[in-house]
């Protein structure tokens, strides 16, 4: 099992980057790095990705949110990613901003044949939520992206899951799985997100029984960086 840590750029600490990456790099695969979640303003996960491979050489997987740039913003971004090394993005229209105009020109999916066709050495990634019916799960797997970010892992989706798995493996297509974790710090901020979570004490249970399935995750600490070699730690006896 790969393990891929939701790395979130922020504005506070300029060596937040770099403190992060130096202590969590031994339990990891690669870092998630999405772009200005919930539409708020951010490091460009671009910029943030290239930083992160060019010092620390490790995998990465910037996000590029499609309501914010045209096709040729795109087309350049990824371009750029790529001379420099790094051969996945995300693509994800994203939240929409309150106090910005949206850059309605892309779907996802034309983005990702876009960039199928355009830039060949990139793998594409889309993101698939559980919550969707089974059939369109399934036509989004058809899609021309290369690999998909699940949202949504849990028992109450369990049999859609196990669908997506194998037809993910037929076509020749990774599954990475968000695995949200709540700590004593974060679980506040974790309840406002309405997502699936595993609480941290009972994180190495939820590991023993899913691991087998779980080819690779990204584990996400939402609000809590403190605990993020905690989390690690124990993660990494998966790997």
């Amino acid at each position: 099992m790969k393990v891929f840590y939701e790395l979130t750029p922020r504005l506070k600490d300029e060596d937040f980057i770099n403190k992060l990456v130096l202590s969590t790099l031994d339990y990891i695969d690669g870092y998630d790095i999405p772009e200005s979640p919930l539409a708020m303003p951010a490091p460009n996960s671009a910029l943030s990705a290239l930083y992160i491979r060019l010092k620390f050489n490790v995998d990465v997987i910037p996000h590029i949110r499609l309501y914010d740039i045209n096709k040729i913003a795109l087309l350049s971004i990824t371009y750029g990613l790529t001379v420099f090394g790094i051969n996945k993005v995300v693509l994800t229209r994203g939240d929409k901003p309150k106090d910005a105009v949206i850059v309605d020109e892309l779907r996802t999916e034309d983005a990702v044949e876009l960039l199928k066709s355009r830039n060949p050495k990139l793998k594409v990634g889309s993101i698939i939520s559980l919550r969707y019916s089974l059939e369109d799960i399934l036509k989004r797997l058809n899609s021309a992206a290369d690999f998909f970010l699940i949202l949504r892992f849990s028992n109450e989706y369990m049999d859609k899951y196990e669908e997506l798995v194998k037809l993910s493996r037929k076509l020749g297509k990774e599954l990475y799985v968000y695995v949200i974790i709540a700590t004593k710090r974060n679980l506040s901020i974790i309840n406002r997100i309405g997502q699936p979570y595993i609480k941290f004490e009972n994180l190495d249970s939820f590991l023993s029984t899913y691991h087998d399935v779980l080819n690779n995750i990204i584990v996400s600490i939402p609000g809590d960086h403190e605990s993020v070699v905690d989390v690690l730690k124990v993660v990494s006896r998966y790997r």
